[in-house]
């Protein structure tokens, strides 16, 4: 920051890993890539929904360009990089990587002599979201001492034009750990054993990437970059039973207590629109001609959309407060949008509410998680730090927005972008879209 640039780093829509790594490394927005969140549907069948693993990314990211100018990547953890795919270079993929044992580096054998000389390679901190803090933490510890001892011995040992890593260690610290170190956090309880594990964590991290820095030249240029940001969750929003209580959702049978609804207890012939939980809401109309027994017209598809989005722009919470949403359509806020997105996004509260995939009794308000504890949701906001050619060196602050990055790389590689992009490189010479 000192001797370079530093500032906001505004994230996609959805601001959620996947699709936001995916989006920053290859300059398209999540409605281009055909991905809105972990899961999708991957048709418009009702029960449809699918992991969205690398095989969902079809645009090139920033290694597959590298490759067809034949120069050399070393990537580390990038989320959305399982099943491996070939590289000019290595690759040890990252987040939703099922074990050691799958096949999770690129060439293969690079994993034999990773387990010979750092001893293990790990992917997450999984579970995260339980109780057993202690052993979250030594999860957190632990996978961040093995990424950066990866990082540290592919340095060492595998020259290369381009260098990523990713510690995802940061984000389950800050869903595991939120409520115990922000005062603002409404469950925050002053004096708790876990009140100073950010500001330790943020500690050794920072010697980590020190580490790695000394192990640099002057010359090399730097990015370090944050796919999202965080903030305190507050609660959530029952998403389905709202629209049950608004009559847009009908079922045939009560649902089981605390698990998400399933296609086969929806009454179909009398459901206008479902949605699904998560960081944010995802709702879909039951669109004739679309969905297997759709029953929206498609003439009534804009008036039904635009009417569940006024009604859901506020909704009241047990103690009387009103909280204000953003809902986004995807055709409008995509340049394209590929795959089955969702009819609308829903951000509730800008975020500070997640949405509940689940129901209990008729309560639209809960103020846990049904995927278990969890004290933070994301933020539109990351961060973002630079050093290197063509960047300020009197550590200015210059907000930039996640798409700026894929333009930049390109840039400080003298590539030129084949098709437009939304994002401008940060650098102080012509953009490249």
């Amino acid at each position: 920051m000192q001797r370079g640039v530093y500032g906001t780093l505004e994230s996609c829509d959805p601001p959620i890993t996947i699709p936001a790594w995916s989006a920053m490394l290859s300059g398209k927005s999540p409605g281009e890539l055909g991905v809105y969140g972990f899961r999708n549907r991957k048709s418009w069948a009702y029960d449809s929904h699918k992991i969205a693993t690398s095989l969902a990314i079809k645009s090139p990211r920033i290694w597959d360009v590298l490759s067809e100018h034949n120069l050399s990547s070393s990537v580390i953890g990038v989320p959305q990089t399982f099943p491996i795919k070939p590289l000019n270079g290595t690759m040890v993929s990252g987040l939703l990587t099922p074990d050691i044992d799958s096949p999770c580096t690129y060439p293969e054998d690079l994993k034999d002599d990773l387990i010979k000389n750092v001893g293990d390679i790990r992917f997450d901190a999984t579970p995260f979201r339980t109780n057993e803090l202690d052993n979250v933490l030594k999860r957190i510890y632990a996978l961040m001492q093995n990424r950066f001892a990866v990082a540290r011995y592919m340095l060492e040992n595998d020259p290369c034009d381009f260098f990523m890593m990713v510690e995802m260690g940061l984000d389950r610290l800050h869903h595991a750990f939120w409520k115990f170190c922000d005062p603002n956090h409404p469950q925050f309880v002053q004096g708790n054993s876990y009140e100073n594990v950010f500001k330790k964590y943020y500690e050794a991290m920072d010697e980590e990437i020190g580490t790695l820095l000394q192990m640099l030249d002057d010359d090399t240029n730097i990015l370090v970059v944050s796919d999202h940001g965080a903030q305190p969750l507050h609660g959530g929003i029952r998403i389905n039973q709202w629209l049950i209580n608004e009559g847009y959702l009908t079922l045939n049978q009560a649902p089981p207590a605390n698990r998400p609804i399933s296609a086969d207890i929806i009454d179909w012939t009398r459901t206008i629109a479902w949605g699904d939980g998560g960081y944010y809401a995802r709702i879909c109309l039951n669109l004739d001609g679309r969905e297997p027994n759709g029953i929206v017209p498609q003439n009534d598809y804009k008036t039904f959309r635009d009417e569940i989005k006024r009604k859901l722009s506020k909704v009241i919470l047990p103690d009387g407060a009103e909280i204000e949403n953003t809902i986004l359509y995807p055709d409008q806020t995509y340049p394209k949008t590929n795959g089955h997105p969702p009819d609308l996004i829903v951000y509730f509260d800008n975020l500070k509410y997640r949405s509940i995939g689940t129901l209990q009794g008729e309560e639209v308000y809960s103020v846990n998680n049904d995927q278990g504890p969890d004290g933070a949701n994301h933020a539109r906001h990351g961060i973002w730090m630079g050093k290197g050619e063509g960047l300020p060196t009197d550590g200015s602050f210059v907000p930039a927005s996640l798409y700026d990055v894929f333009p930049t790389l390109l840039n400080w590689f003298n590539i030129h972008a084949q098709t437009e992009l939304t994002g401008h490189s940060l650098l102080n010479r012509d953009t490249l879209n």
